[in-house]
This record gives structure tokens, C-alpha cells and sequence, in this order.
């Protein structure tokens, strides 16, 4: 059903903000799908400039909204990074999940890190100590 139709109906024939949003925060609890598609729904979110109001408490408040892998559940914007040149830090990298075109939407638009942050460094630093992994600990820095 579509068009005026659907409208006297009160079927939407497209998902609003909010439903997608509603999708994404189910998500922090094990993501049924993988980057690839979760990628259709940001790209939804993108282009809708209400969505980007929605987007803000998302971003201030951590919400696992990022899909890193299917089956698993979604991650907050400060545990992941959009790109580790070194690998140092062991935070997923979304630049090879997404590719170049999403930069802006997930590190401007969700406050993902662009590069690893000094909190994640020494996160990673004391996951390795408490493991007796001083060896691997200078790769951190």
C-alpha cells in the first residue's frame, strides 16, 4: 500500500527517524545484521535533517548505535575509532568496516573518535599490564 492510500490509512510508506533510530539502540543488544546493512540505515538517517536532531542525545550519551559485526552487539562511539594507523590500541576501526564516505557522518555526526584517543590508549595499556603483556605495552605508545 502506498501513496494516498497509505496515507488515509496511516501506513507510512517510508520509516520515520524515529523507527530507525528505535533500530539502531536494539542493536546495543546484538546487531542481526552487519555493516554493510546497518550502513542502509545511517544512510536513511543522512538524509533526513530531522534525524540529525535525533542524533544528539544519541551522541551525547553513548548510545551502542555502531555496527561492527553481525552478531554481535553494537558498539557506543568511544569504543571504536574511525581509523588506528599503528593498530596500537585494539579498538575496532570503522574506516575498513565503511569506507571513507561515512568519516563525517560517524565522527562528526556521532562523535566517534577519529584517531584513538589518549582514554582508549590507556585503556588498552592496562587491559595488557593486567595480563602481564609488558612486551606488547610499548606498541601503545
Amino acid at each position: 500500500v502506498s501513496g494516498r492510500c497509505a496515507e488515509a490509512l496511516g501506513v507510512a510508506s517510508e520509516p520515520s527517524p524515529e523507527l530507525a533510530i528505535s533500530v539502531l539502540r536494539a542493536f546495543g543488544r546484538r546487531s542481526p545484521v552487519g555493516p554493510e546493512a546497518a550502513a542502509a540505515v545511517y544512510g536513511y538517517l543522512e538524509r533526513h535533517a530531522e534525524a540529525a536532531a535525533l542524533l544528539e542525545p544519541l551522541r551525547r550519551c553513548g548510545a551502542a548505535v555502531i555496527v561492527v559485526e553481525r552478531g554481535q552487539p553494537a558498539r557506543p562511539p568511544g569504543d571504536v575509532v574511525w581509523e588506528d594507523v599503528g593498530g596500537a590500541s585494539a579498538v575496532p576501526e570503522l574506516l575498513p568496516l565503511y569506507g571513507s564516505r561515512w568519516r563525517a557522518f560517524f565522527v562528526d555526526g556521532l562523535g566517534v573518535p577519529a584517531q584513538p584517543t589518549l582514554e582508549q590508549a590507556l585503556r588498552r595499556l592496562d587491559l595488557l599490564v593486567s595480563r602481564g603483556s609488558e612486551a606488547e605495552a610499548h606498541l601503545v605508545w
